[in-house]
């Protein structure tokens, strides 16, 4: 598993919450404001959804999915969690907060790692992993909903 596809994968799932987001701001900027707080809201529901309900139960999110990679714990091999996926998260965000250098590091630490792995996977004992076959971004999205 390359650090392109992790990275790409982070792009694809990037690129779904501004999909989603953009017409409610067009929305906003035409009819009302209370569009953009919907706006804000949806995305909300779906990056908790994408990022910590797909990815702890399943191990992929969207990007992960369309990218035939997913997160696993070390000790298992099965998807960390909803728990985890959330604690796992956080630690990204708090690595963010030490004066950008650290989250910066932990996104880029998998270039030179031997076993390709985040800092924050490193801390959680997680790895990303080859899974199923890559599929393209429609049939990725479309496998994702609860309908």
């Amino acid at each position: 598993m390359e650090w392109g596809q992790r990275a790409a994968a982070w792009l694809i799932d990037l690129g779904v919450s501004i999909a989603i987001f953009v017409p409610f701001v067009v929305l906003a900027i035409v009819v009302a404001d209370f569009f953009l707080l919907l706006g804000y809201l949806l995305n909300f529901v779906w990056g908790i959804y994408n990022s910590i309900y797909l990815q702890g139960t399943s191990g992929q999110t969207v990007g992960k999915k369309a990218q035939g990679i997913k997160l696993v714990s070390d000790v298992t091999g099965q998807p960390v969690g909803m728990g985890m996926t959330f604690v796992r998260g956080l630690l990204g965000a708090f690595l963010w907060a030490l004066c950008w250098l650290p989250g910066i590091l932990d996104y880029l630490w998998p270039l030179w790692d031997s076993d390709k792995k985040r800092l924050a996977d490193k801390m959680l004992t997680h790895s990303v992993i080859s899974g199923p076959e890559k599929m393209d971004i429609g049939t990725a999205i479309k496998s994702s909903l609860p309908v």
